[in-house]
């Protein structure tokens, strides 16, 4: 029997994972567009010293809602993976529950107790051809990608197992002021235009209206724990991953008569 006719509960985890990616996107635009603004106040750039001053501007904290929303994302994208690894074991004639069988996200290659290299494995046991696809996707094949998708889900998830993810606003950075003939200028800060997972800002000089032309700056809504990522960019790439990359190819394999 083919492997596609037993991923309903796979597909089944990734689309309600899709779900709580596009609730997240509408929470995080509302946090952008909400009154008051998350963003205010006013910064001070002294042309002559070519220095910035960020004291005075303030962001509204993130709704807790947010970092619910992402952790229950990252959650059913992980459980997909456990389900698919249930599906294999289960179909190598083993049993997923009595292995505690999960789909393997290593970092780096795994290693016995003496640190010799040692062949990937998933507990309970698959396939030779299931376990090719799966080491195929393993993150340290591609050591320069940091943001691989199957770590950034994996982090996420077991962040969110022990404790709700950090999630705030970045501070403003990337700024450039060009303004003419102020020695030291005062600027309000208001977001000029919304995207996924942050709010493009412009400036003005305070009491005379004049908007500086040549400034950006970015704030980003982005889970902390050794590596900050942009939610909504990172998830939908992570479900596009393990859909393409992962559940595809395994759906072709036909293990039985």
């Amino acid at each position: 029997m083919c492997v596609s006719e037993k991923l309903g509960d796979v597909y089944d985890k990734l689309d309600w994972a899709d779900k709580h990616i596009d609730d997240l996107r509408k929470r995080i635009g509302d946090y952008f567009h909400s009154s008051p603004p998350p963003v205010t106040g006013e910064l001070a750039f002294d042309f002559d010293r070519n220095t910035v001053d960020l004291s005075g501007i303030r962001f509204k904290p993130v709704e807790v809602s947010i970092p619910l929303t992402i952790g229950d994302a990252a959650d059913n994208l992980r459980g997909a993976l456990d389900y698919l690894a249930g599906v294999l074991v289960r179909e190598a004639g083993n049993d997923p529950v009595k292995s505690k069988a999960h789909f393997p996200i290593l970092e780096t290659p795994p290693r016995d107790k003496p640190g010799a290299t040692t062949p990937l494995r998933v507990k309970g046991g698959v396939s030779d051809d299931a376990l090719k696809l799966i080491e195929a996707v393993r993150p340290y094949n591609i050591p320069e990608w940091l943001d691989h998708p199957l770590l950034v889900v994996n982090n996420l998830a077991d962040i969110n197992k022990h404790r709700s993810l950090l999630t705030g606003t970045k501070e403003i950075g990337d700024v450039v002021l060009t303004h003419p003939g102020i020695a030291l200028a005062r600027y309000a800060v208001t977001i000029s235009e919304v995207h996924d997972d942050y709010a493009e800002l412009s400036f003005t000089v305070t009491g005379r209206g004049e908007a500086e032309t040549g400034s950006a700056a970015y704030i980003w809504v982005h889970h902390v724990e050794d590596q900050p990522v942009p939610p909504i960019d990172s998830l939908t790439k992570a479900a596009q991953f393990i859909r393409e990359h992962v559940v595809r190819p395994i759906e072709r394999i036909c293990t039985g008569p």
